[in-house]
């Protein structure tokens, strides 16, 4: 008997660090020039493919993780004794987690010996992963079911957000943008900067002009709410935009010279569908969201 941990492939965690980390990945689906691909970090189509696509102008689209899937995945560890404890991508941003609760209310009727809980992360991306990885280290330490669960609820709330997109049309295409301002914002060189409430929404905090003021701001509102730099690790995701991304890391580790390390990722094409290549984004244990 054992606790298995599963995320989804929304959280953006590298294969190989989902495997140091012995968590189980579920892939949402994506449709690109009409092909439907698992998003499986790269393996069916790799990344810097899916962006290339999209600056060409390829519209893809996204699909969740349906109730029949959970089930599926869900039973054969219930079958097989194990406990699961399922982490999310935000019920705000995607009807997957809904499905995986359904999932549940069912199986525990089925497993009443077993124990299956699902967590709404509330987070998106690589934030969701920063999440997944610090519930998943601290499992090396607890082994009781009950109070792993306590402490991914706990640790929740704490998980901040920060990001800037390069191109307004994306977000447009989401709803998150009015057509018109897109076209605008874009034109000026206008950086959205946004983050992801205690609601697990995407909401916009301010607008830049241009990427270094929209990179400074995401250090500016990091320096309002990081709980503490020292020994945390730093969470920095991209829309293939990797120098960028270093570029960000190299102004957080001057700012503040005692975090553990910073780690990189790829947004993965679910995510990236809808924020665009070119986005970047950052993510700590803070104060408030």
């Amino acid at each position: 008997m054992a606790i298995k941990l599963y995320s989804d492939s929304c959280s953006d965690l590298p294969i190989e660090l989902a495997k140091e980390l012995n968590v189980n990945i579920i892939p949402l689906t994506f449709t690109i020039d009409g092909n439907d691909y698992p998003d499986d970090f790269g393996k069916s189509m790799p990344i810097t493919e899916f962006y290339s696509r999209v600056r060409k102008g390829s519209m893809p689209k996204t699909a969740l993780i349906n109730t029949q899937r959970y089930i599926d995945i869900f039973t054969k560890e219930l079958e097989a004794g194990n406990d699961v404890l399922y982490l999310g991508f935000s019920s705000a941003l995607s009807g997957s987690f809904e499905c995986s609760a359904t999932a549940s209310e069912e199986l525990k009727e089925k497993f009443p010996e077993r124990k299956l809980a699902v967590v709404d992360s509330k987070c998106a991306s690589f934030g969701e992963g920063l999440f997944v990885y610090l519930v998943a280290n601290k499992m090396k330490e607890i082994s009781d079911f009950d109070e792993l669960y306590e402490y991914a609820m706990d640790l929740q709330p704490s998980v901040c957000h920060l990001f800037t997109v390069d191109d307004l049309n994306h977000l447009a295409r989401g709803g998150r943008a009015s057509n018109v301002s897109a076209v605008v914002g874009t034109a000026l060189k206008i950086k959205p900067v946004l983050h992801v409430d205690d609601e697990g929404r995407l909401v916009l905090l301010n607008k830049q002009r241009g990427r270094i003021k929209a990179l400074k701001e995401l250090i500016r509102l990091m320096k309002e709410s990081i709980f503490t730099d020292t020994d945390q690790t730093i969470f920095v995701s991209h829309g293939d935009c990797l120098d960028e991304a270093h570029q960000l890391g190299d102004m957080i580790q001057a700012e503040f010279p005692n975090i553990k390390q910073i780690m990189y990722s790829y947004i993965g094409p679910v995510v990236g569908a809808h924020s665009g290549p070119g986005t970047i984004a950052l993510f700590f244990l803070g104060s408030k969201r």
